[in-house]
């Protein structure tokens, strides 16, 4: 008997499916996503003001020769609403300014009522010896980033939840070198304990449950697949911070920068079994002599009433 190509894919992908009692929560976060700030907030041209606001910001060199990056300390908010993915990102014409975006959804799930108005701010956990975590990027001379994992601190499985809902960029001075850090806002969720977590990164591989729970997160939310990457899709209308429409162009200081800076997109979406991780913590890393980021995803259960969330 021969079997339908199409009709052997979908019944291979039914196992993937979410279980049953996770299957509202699973729904609940098929809403779209977009990046914060979004598109049209970064600015395209530098009057007076804009030119001399930029040189007030802090500047890394990661070589004795090479250019300098401007570093954007504006705190970038999701507005309360939970963070799945986040990115580095070289932003202004020139795309010689360091940003850090956050990708959140457009509308809270009713499984993570995180409470508005009681956000916490943290940098790393209070045992932390951040100036262990220094790491040069190119030089020991030069430009160094700590790669402490930023966390709220009752981060533990079992603890009381709380979800990144801002971040931002500091940087310092210590030993002679500028030192680039890497600060998140936490806001509390009610009634909700961390489940499970885990890292991931660019180097780090994800299970991904295959293309069903992707067309149906795209028929829910009224978005397009997203085609695997180096194969951008023709006419994909996204809301994205970038300056142009279809992504900033790629002139010489963006490959001079692109040297030290590592902007691949560290998300999780609905083909992410089981479909609903949310950020918890993030953390600087240093590879191959490349500035990147790494996220702390994690899956959030609800608590017993009785229990002190």
């Amino acid at each position: 008997m021969v079997v339908d190509p199409l009709t052997k894919s979908l019944s291979q992908e039914v196992f993937d499916k979410p279980p049953i009692e996770e299957l509202e929560q699973f729904l609940e976060f098929q809403v779209p996503r977009q990046w914060a700030p979004e598109f049209g907030e970064l600015p395209l041209a530098l009057g007076p003001q804009r030119k001399k606001k930029k040189d007030s910001l802090p500047s890394l060199q990661f070589t004795l020769m090479g250019p300098k990056l401007r570093v954007n300390t504006a705190k970038v908010d999701s507005g309360g609403r939970p963070v799945t993915g986040i990115r580095l990102f070289l932003e202004g014409k020139k795309n010689s300014r360091l940003g850090v975006h956050l990708q959140h959804l457009s509308a809270t799930p009713r499984a993570v009522p995180i409470v508005v108005g009681e956000a916490v701010t943290t940098a790393v956990g209070d045992a932390v010896n951040e100036r262990a975590y220094f790491e040069p990027v190119r030089s020991s001379l030069l430009t160094h980033a700590c790669t402490a994992p930023v966390q709220h601190n009752g981060a533990r499985i079992d603890d009381c939840a709380a979800v990144v809902t801002a971040a931002w960029f500091e940087v310092r001075e210590a030993c002679l070198t500028k030192v680039l850090f890497l600060r998140l806002g936490f806001s509390g969720v009610a009634r909700t304990k961390i489940r499970r977590s885990e890292w991931d990164g660019p180097l780090a591989t994800t299970r991904k449950s295959g293309s069903l729970s992707a067309m149906l997160s795209a028929a829910l939310s009224g978005t397009a697949a997203v085609p695997p990457q180096g194969e951008p899709m023709e006419g994909k209308v996204e809301v994205n911070s970038a300056v142009f429409p279809k992504g900033p162009p790629v002139p010489l200081p963006v490959q001079k920068m692109a040297k030290y800076i590592d902007t691949t997109e560290v998300t999780r979406g609905p083909d992410d079994l089981p479909g609903y991780w949310v950020v918890t913590g993030a953390k600087l890393c240093v590879e191959g002599g490349k500035v990147a980021l790494k996220a702390k995803y994690s899956l959030l259960i609800s608590a017993p009433e009785d229990d002190e969330v």
